[in-house]
C-alpha cells in the first residue's frame, strides 16, 4: 500500500507535471500497472536466463513459468483496459484540457510510436501467450517478455517526447537512439552488479521455510 500510494505520487511529480494544463483521473492506476507488468516481465527474463544457466536446475520448472506467464497475461490485459479507459474517459468528456494530450500523440510524427506501444505492449503479448503451452515454455516466455519490456521503453517516450518538445513535432519515423542508448547503458550497468552478486551467493535461498511448498508448486 505504501509502495502504490509513494509511486502514484512520484509519477504525478516526474511525468504528469510535464503537461502543467493536463491531468487525468486514471493517471495511477495506470502507471501502477506498468510497473507490475513490467516487474513481472523481467522477472521472466531473469527466470529464463538463470534456468538457461543451469542456476535453477532442479527448482524452477515449467509449473513456475506457466504461473509467471499467467501473471504477465493478466497483467498485459489489464494495462490495455486502464489504457483504453484513461482514452475513453478523455474522448467522451471531449475537454480541451485533457484531450491535448492524446491530440499531440495521435499526429504523424508521434502516431507510429503510439502504435508500436500498443503492438509490443498489448497486441502481440496476448496472442503469444493465449495458449496454456506458451506460458510453459521458456523460449516464448522469455522472448514476450523482452518484448514488453521493449514497448515499456516506448511508453515512457511516448509519454515524455511530446512534452518536453515545446510543441514542436520532430521527423517522422524518428527513433529515441540517445534514450535508448541511455537506458541500456543503465541496463548494463545493472547486469554488472547482478552478475557480480550472483557469482557470489546462491540463487536458490536453500533456508527458505517456505522453500519446499513452492518446489511442490503445481500449475
Amino acid at each position: 500500500m505504501i509502495f502504490a500510494l509513494s509511486f502514484s505520487v512520484v509519477s504525478f511529480y516526474l511525468l504528469l507535471s510535464l503537461d502543467a494544463h493536463w491531468f487525468s483521473t486514471m493517471w495511477a492506476a495506470l502507471v501502477f500497472t506498468d510497473v507490475a507488468q513490467t516487474g513481472t516481465a523481467f522477472l521472466a527474463v531473469v527466470a529464463g536466463l538463470l534456468v538457461a544457466r543451469g542456476r535453477l536446475a532442479g527448482f524452477l520448472n515449467e509449473n513456475h513459468l506457466h504461473a509467471l506467464g499467467k501473471m504477465l497475461f493478466a497483467w498485459t490485459g489489464f494495462w490495455a483496459y486502464i489504457y483504453f479507459c484513461q482514452y475513453l474517459l478523455i474522448w467522451y468528456a471531449n475537454i480541451p484540457e485533457e484531450t491535448v494530450y492524446f491530440l499531440r500523440r495521435t499526429t504523424e510524427s508521434w502516431l507510429p510510436h503510439l502504435l508500436v506501444v500498443t503492438l509490443l505492449k498489448f497486441v502481440i503479448p496476448f496472442l503469444l501467450l493465449l495458449p496454456r503451452a506458451a506460458k510453459r515454455n521458456p523460449r516464448i516466455l522469455v522472448p514476450t517478455a523482452m518484448l514488453l519490456l521493449l514497448g515499456q521503453f516506448m511508453e515512457l517516450y511516448v509519454m515524455v517526447g511530446p512534452a518536453l518538445g515545446h510543441g514542436a513535432e520532430p521527423a517522422p519515423g524518428h527513433l529515441p537512439g540517445v534514450e535508448l542508448l541511455v537506458t541500456l547503458g543503465f541496463l548494463g550497468l545493472f547486469t554488472l552488479v547482478w552478475g557480480w552478486s550472483l557469482a557470489r551467493h546462491e540463487a536458490v535461498p536453500l533456508k527458505e521455510p517456505a522453500l519446499a511448498a513452492c518446489l511442490d508448486y503445481h500449475s
